[in-house]
């Protein structure tokens, strides 16, 4: 692995800080991405501690203990906890289920169900709309090969190393068998993508990525997505160096600028560059979350949003 390594050393503070170099002077969007973020107090709950909770395989698990000390490279626990649905989120499902059995609803459509208020609603929705998002038809896929067949790929050891460090991705007590099936499933799922494309190479974080998606769609449905943002939404990530991926995160200034600009000044003075920002570009904030509710949330807007953002 020459790319990435570890968030907090893959990318020198010089290469980083050069943001003015950029300058962006409007965010086009249906709406803002700020926003977007406050739409509602449900989006990102808030972490409360409790005495180590356990939970039996399909309940779960609402509080999860606060890490002061956690690495920027150290996946955070994912809280699996589910919200009883509102009126408003009760009248959108019964809009979007409407929508699934007309076939007369267009991409646009999909995408103003994704991106307006309370998003796909739950992962029920989200496993039929997330393929027509990005134009997969889940009744036209290759089935996946064995592990076996793709042991020999040079990638393969990082990618098994990166999906054994997943734990705290998948659902609380989630039964020993299942979880090894459903890490078999992942390193399959990223193989599949780098194989078939030699010219992507695979990045720490891509994983955090794909696992969402196995979680959501299944493996079979979950490749086919894959493939599609590797060559679009992920392909600057997937380069021989950062440098496209540290371009892009130059933005980062100009937008905190048009929303803050007494923060965007103490970034500025602080000299942090915009390595901060890094494994949210990366990984979509999957590494970066603890509420799995959120970072769902916020694949609904990005799968519906163009490449650039």
């Amino acid at each position: 692995m020459e790319k990435v390594e570890q968030f907090d050393s893959s990318v020198t503070s010089n290469s980083m800080t050069d943001h003015n170099s950029k300058s962006l002077t409007s965010f086009e969007a249906d709406r803002s991405f700020t926003e977007f973020c406050d739409e509602n107090s449900r989006l990102v709950e808030d972490i409360r501690e409790s005495p180590s909770p356990t939970s039996p395989y399909g309940k779960n698990v609402a509080l999860v203990q606060p890490n002061n000390h956690r690495r920027s490279d150290e996946p955070t626990e994912l809280s699996f906890e589910k919200f009883p649905e509102n009126h408003e989120e009760k009248l959108k499902r019964i809009k979007i289920e409407n929508a699934l059995d007309d076939s007369a609803t267009t991409q646009d459509e999909w995408r103003k169900f994704a991106k307006s208020e309370y998003g796909l609603i739950n992962d029920d929705l989200r496993r039929k709309v997330w393929p027509l998002l990005v134009g997969v038809d889940p009744t036209q896929v290759d089935p996946a090969p064995s592990l076996e067949q793709l042991n020999s790929h040079p990638e393969y050891n990082q990618v098994v190393l990166d999906v054994n460090r997943s734990l705290k991705r998948f659902p609380p007590g989630i039964p020993y068998e299942q979880r090894v099936a459903l890490q078999d499933q992942l390193t399959v799922l990223i193989l599949r993508v780098i194989i078939k494309y030699p010219h992507l190479k695979y990045y720490q974080g891509y994983h955090d990525v794909a696992i969402t998606f196995l979680l959501v769609v299944g493996e079979e449905v979950a490749y086919h997505v894959m493939e599609i943002l590797s060559t679009n939404h992920l392909v600057e990530c997937m380069q021989e160096t950062m440098e496209p991926t540290q371009r892009r995160l130059m933005f980062i200034y100009p937008l905190v600028r048009k929303e803050s600009a007494s923060l965007c000044d103490f970034l500025e003075r602080s000299t942090v560059g915009t390595l901060f920002a890094l494994p949210w570009y990366l990984t979509w904030f999957g590494h970066s979350l603890n509420s799995y509710r959120s970072v769902v949330r916020l694949y609904d807007y990005f799968l519906a949003s163009e490449f650039l953002l």
